[in-house]
């Protein structure tokens, strides 16, 4: 089941097992999250991936096989709201931010948990530097010297500059625009959570989304984007070259190649761009409606051209004799 990433976090508690890598996003890549949410936020849903799970441990913690990241930087979000409410002397809401995401509800123990339990070389400073509130001795007592960890020192710089991000958006529209992006977070920014019985299942379907499923999601990221740009007096026009692009090249090989046609032709225009940074660099160059349509368009022009270098037998070189196809 679909599902907002703030709305999931608060369903039941998550366990990172001893195999799973440590933190490692940087600030360059919680800037670039930031800067997808606050596109996407006055207008459609905006869609996170899928968090696999594994649940072979047995109760009610699963163990994470694919979502750390996400999950974790997330839980930094709301930590970070609850820091900001907090300095704005708002402390019975701030109260409410963290029991609703940060921590599991007390049950027979009076005692509340955190919601996300990081790697063991991880878990203690993660909750005292991000889970544990401002101003307590648990979060002066997370300092980073010149003995820490490696993973000790990501997260404390992700969580420095999610909590500037965050301050930045309260100092610029006040709780209310938190607010925003709190409900935002809860039921637009999607994920699709998986739970599987065992371990083995929960990585072979990891490595199969791996495989399969990132150029779908940056393919499918960019038509939604193109196509809102478009806006409604030219959808039909998008949508046609858009079909036909793809349609010839994905017609042309078994497995969809749409991401890797766009990110070839974008480097032959623009100089080489990394993969992961396509998306990102197309928003930040077409950002008209005029720009969505000539994208589209050349596009569509340049699909025959790609096909055809891929294969011997597409339509441009068929008025060419068998010899010199091959």
């Amino acid at each position: 089941m679909v599902a907002g990433i703030g709305d999931f976090l608060r369903r039941t508690k998550f366990v990172v097992p001893p195999n799973q890598r440590a933190y490692a996003w940087k600030p360059p890549q919680i800037e670039e999250l930031f800067d997808d949410l606050r596109s996407f936020i006055d207008s459609d849903d905006y869609f996170l991936g899928w968090i696999v799970l594994s649940s072979e441990t047995g109760g009610d913690s699963p163990k994470i096989v694919d979502g750390q990241q996400r999950l974790a930087t997330f839980c930094m979000f709301y930590a970070a709201i609850r820091d900001y409410l907090v300095a704005q002397g708002k402390k019975d809401v701030a109260g409410k931010i963290a029991d609703r995401v940060l921590y599991t509800e007390p049950d027979w123990s009076s005692n509340k948990e955190p919601r996300l339990l990081m790697g063991a070389d991880d878990q203690s400073f993660f909750n005292r530097y991000v889970i544990a509130e401002p101003h307590s001795t648990e979060r002066a007592g997370a300092k980073i010297t010149r003995n820490s960890l490696h993973s000790h020192r990501r997260i404390a710089k992700a969580y420095d500059r999610v909590r500037e991000l965050v301050f930045e958006i309260g100092d610029l529209t006040g709780v209310s625009g938190l607010e925003k992006w709190d409900r935002f977070i809860r039921y637009r920014a999607k994920v699709i959570p998986l739970l599987v019985s065992d371990d083995l299942t929960a990585f072979q379907i990891f490595e199969t989304l791996n495989d399969r499923g990132v150029e779908l999601a940056t393919a499918d990221l960019l038509k939604n984007y193109l196509f809102r740009l478009a806006g409604e007096k030219r959808a039909e026009e998008a949508k046609t070259l858009w079909t036909r692009a793809v349609g010839r090249v994905a017609s042309e090989s078994r497995e969809t190649i749409v991401t890797r046609f766009v990110h070839h032709f974008w480097s032959s225009k623009h100089g080489l761009t990394r993969e992961r940074l396509l998306y990102k660099e197309i928003r930040r160059r077409i950002q008209t409606p005029e720009d969505a349509i000539d994208l589209l368009s050349e596009l569509d022009k340049s699909s025959a051209n790609y096909v055809a270098i891929l294969h011997s037998d597409a339509d441009l070189w068929k008025p060419l004799e068998k010899t010199a196809r091959r």
